[in-house]
């Protein structure tokens, strides 16, 4: 008999298995996470909501909703990124969860509803790998993105600070990048011919923004997480009254670290001074919280 797969991507479900592969490898995913995979694949173009992945990994037992955000977590840590950056498995605040769009066929990701700074950066990367752009030419098209949908406690970042810590801008000192050399030399016919060193190429080219080769993508997030957790430290010294708006961003590395460091402590307090709802709908702060005050808990008891 056939085996039923599902292809998404790099990846396959071996459907009765309940094995998650990449690129025809096995990944370090139980079968409860794969099938987790498995429902969001089986819809595409769907959101599915949270109970009905409880259903179809638990079976309909009783189980909490942690158990699915800690599942879906490391989950999204064996598949890694995105190429354009973002999580594979795409949060629905209040809803559920649906995969990225990226099939032949599917909505472009720049039409991904944009309600927070995760979002955010997950359009632009699209945008900017699809048509590398200077401030001017994106900022139009941010600005309606992010308009009455964003999130009650989310902070909305400048479009400038989202541009400096995710991408690159090509500044006329070198050649011209790969990824800015096919975009302008497949739309302007003057430039196909021309060099990547070619004086008018590199005029054109200059202070485009564009999403980094994978070379240099560790370098932009290593910066840019230094920057979020400068930001953190903020947070941790914040006294007086919760904070009305965050970056959730900066939460989510904040936690991380904390938890690296097996300061759980920190986690507790930090969340403490942001509204409950703020953290508590977004999966990765919820898990790291929960986890946080079992270890607090037991060292307590202990």
């Amino acid at each position: 008999m056939p085996q039923r797969r599902l292809t998404f991507g790099p990846f396959q479900i071996d459907q009765d298995a309940k094995v998650l592969l990449r690129d025809g490898a096995p990944l370090a995913v139980g079968q409860r996470g794969a099938m987790l995979f498995e429902a969001l694949l089986s819809r595409p173009g769907e959101v599915i909501t949270k109970s009905e992945l409880l259903d179809a990994a638990w079976g309909g037992a009783a189980v909490e909703e942690s158990n699915l955000t800690v599942q879906v977590a490391a989950l999204r840590k064996v598949l890694g990124r995105s190429p354009t950056g973002g999580d594979w498995i795409v949060t629905v605040p209040r809803v559920g969860y649906d995969r990225q769009r990226m099939k032949a066929g599917d909505a472009p990701e720049r039409d991904l509803f944009v309600d927070d700074e995760r979002t955010a950066i997950d359009w632009l990367a699209d945008f900017l790998k699809s048509k590398p752009s200077t401030y001017q030419e994106v900022h139009p098209e941010f600005t309606q993105k992010t308009g009455a949908s964003w999130r009650k406690h989310e902070e909305r970042p400048e479009l400038a600070q989202l541009l400096e810590e995710n991408f690159l801008k090509f500044d006329g000192t070198d050649t011209v990048p790969s990824q800015i050399h096919t975009y302008l030399s497949s739309n302007w016919r003057e430039m196909r011919s021309l060099d990547k060193d070619a004086p008018a190429l590199i005029e054109k080219a200059r202070n485009r923004w564009y999403v980094p080769d994978p070379n240099k993508q560790q370098d932009v997030e290593k910066r840019r997480e230094k920057a979020l957790l400068r930001e953190f430290e903020q947070y941790k010294t914040h006294k007086g009254k919760k904070l009305k708006e965050i970056r959730l961003e900066v939460m989510r590395a904040g936690f991380k670290a904390a938890w690296a460091a097996k300061d759980f402590q920190t986690i507790v307090d930090v969340a403490a001074k942001v509204p409950e709802d703020a953290w508590q709908e977004d999966e990765r702060l919820l898990m790291y919280h929960s986890m946080a005050g079992t270890r607090l808990e037991a060292g307590r008891s202990a």
